[in-house]
């Protein structure tokens, strides 16, 4: 009796871990950006382009961000747009998760230089 149950929460753990989604890795890229249309930006870093979702979980860090933030609410909207803050040619360094099969930016922020050649790496 004592193997049976043993054996059953043997068996209903082998379930319950194969039932946890596989967590999304966060990986972070630095590059220029080459598009800003709606809630997608795209940013070459180095060999590779990346499209990027952004929505209003993602934390743009650059100068003038936040005044430009509290101008937009004040004027009746919910917060400056993404095309606003980020723009054509502006060298960034987005954090973001892979999931789905899409990329969605956590974190982009203004840097002076895009590097060298741009990179992609794991956090």
């Amino acid at each position: 009796m004592r193997r049976f149950v043993v054996t059953g929460i043997l068996v209903g753990l082998l379930g319950w871990v194969a039932a946890v989604p596989a967590q999304a890795q966060d990986k972070s890229a630095r590059g220029s950006v080459t598009a800003v249309a709606g809630d997608i930006v795209t940013v070459r870093a180095g060999a590779q382009e990346l499209k990027l979702t952004v929505d209003g979980k993602t934390e743009i860090i650059a100068e003038g961000a936040g005044t430009a933030n509290r101008a937009a609410v004040a004027k009746g909207a919910s917060g400056a747009k993404l095309a606003d803050l980020v723009k054509v040619g502006e060298n960034v360094e987005v954090s973001y998760r892979e999931a789905g099969g899409m990329m969605h930016a956590t974190t982009i922020r203004k840097v002076r230089s895009a590097g060298a050649g741009g990179r992609s790496r794991f956090v």
